[in-house]
């Protein structure tokens, strides 16, 4: 993944940058992260 630290997002009161946001999200179950074998395939699924 690429890391785009001009942002910042803030969730439950924690900054995190996009990366940092993706991995928060998929860890609660508010997304799911699908990996084709080629890993520049990256793809996410957003089920809010």
């Amino acid at each position: 993944m690429c890391s785009d630290k001009s942002s910042v997002y803030i969730l439950d009161g924690k900054e995190l940058n996009a990366d940092e946001l993706i991995m928060e999200l998929a860890e609660h179950g508010k997304i799911f992260l699908n990996f084709d074998r080629d890993i520049s395939k990256f793809g996410t699924e957003v089920t809010l």
